[in-house]
């Protein structure tokens, strides 16, 4: 399972430190994995429908600058 994150607005070292702890929070969360780069993480979460099985989530955040004309 993955989520990409594009960032466009926001302050992107903002965006990398807000992840691990937005993660943390959900209801099925049961640990962090050791984070395979500056902006790509992984975690393990419980299965919705089975909390004896296991996925491995990651998320890749990219930075997109926004250029004006």
């Amino acid at each position: 399972m993955a989520i990409v994150i594009f960032n466009r607005q926001k302050s992107f070292s903002h965006v990398l430190e807000t992840i691990p702890g937005v993660v943390a929070e959900h209801l099925n969360y049961k640990k962090a994995l050791k984070q395979p780069s500056e902006t790509s993480f992984r975690y393990v979460f419980a299965h919705r429908d089975d909390p004896n099985r296991e996925m491995t989530l990651t998320v890749m955040a990219f930075d997109v600058p926004h250029h004006h004309r």
